[in-house]
C-alpha cells in the first residue's frame, strides 16, 4: 500500500501545575515540565485532517526544548478522557487515568528539537475519540528539573505531529445475487453484491 506523510500543526496546547490547580496556561508561550511541583503538558491536534480509512504507520511529535535537561526520558501518554485545552486546569486533570505505551519516549538531556514517538497514543486517541497527547517524565518519578518547550503561542518552532499513513484496501464485498437461486445456464446471469466499505479504500 502507498504511504503518505502529513504534518499537523498543534491545534491547542497547555500545561497543568499542581501548585496552581485552578490556572489554565493555554495562552503561555512555554510548555513546562518539572520544577518543584508536578506538571503535565497537554497537546491537541486535529485528527480529522488525516484522510478517512487510512492506517497510521507512525506518528512523531516534534517539540523544541529550550534548555539542557536531566539525563531522563520524557514519555507520551494517553488519557481516559478528553479535555478542553483552553480551560483545563490541574484540578480538572487530576483524576485522569493515564497510560504510557512502551517505547514512546525521548531523552530530555539536550536542548533543541525533539522527535518523540507517539504512534500508539495517536491511534488510541483516534479510536476512542480522545484529544490529548500528554507529556511527563517517563521514569524516576513525576518531579524533576524544570524544562520548557515552545508552545503554539511561541514565535517559532511550535509543536507539530508528523503522521505516516497508508492506504487500506476495501473490505471484501458480500455477494447478493445469484445466491441460492437456480439460473438457466443458457440465460444471461447478472451478479450483484454489497460493498462493505468505500471502493478504493
Amino acid at each position: 500500500m502507498a504511504q503518505h506523510e502529513l504534518t499537523l500543526n498543534v491545534l491547542r496546547d497547555t500545561y497543568v501545575d499542581a501548585d496552581y490547580p485552578d490556572t489554565n496556561y493555554s495562552s503561555s508561550t512555554l510548555l513546562k515540565l518539572g520544577g518543584n511541583n508536578v506538571r503535565y503538558i497537554l497537546l491537541e491536534f486535529d485528527y480529522s485532517l488525516i484522510p478517512h480509512r487510512k492506517r497510521i504507520r507512525s506518528a512523531i511529535l516534534k517539540l523544541y526544548q529550550n534548555q539542557q535537561g536531566p539525563d531522563r526520558l520524557i514519555g507520551a501518554w494517553y488519557a481516559d478522557k478528553s479535555f478542553d485545552i483552553n480551560t483545563v486546569t490541574d484540578r480538572i486533570f487530576f483524576n485522569s487515568r493515564l497510560t504510557r505505551p512502551a517505547g514512546e519516549e525521548v531523552s530530555a538531556k539536550d536542548a533543541g528539537l525533539k522527535y518523540l514517538p507517539c504512534t500508539n497514543v495517536v491511534q488510541y486517541n483516534i479510536s476512542n475519540n480522545r484529544n490529548a497527547i500528554v507529556l511527563q517524565y517517563a521514569e524516576g518519578g513525576l518531579y524533576g528539573p524544570e524544562i520548557t518547550f515552545n508552545s503554539k503561542e511561541a514565535t517559532s518552532n511550535q509543536p507539530q505531529l508528523v503522521v505516516i499513513y497508508e492506504d487500506v484496501p476495501p473490505d471484501t464485498p458480500t455477494p447478493i445475487s445469484p445466491i441460492g437461486e437456480f439460473k438457466d445456464p443458457k440465460s444471461v446471469i447478472r451478479f450483484s453484491w454489497q460493498y462493505n466499505s468505500p471502493v478504493g479504500g
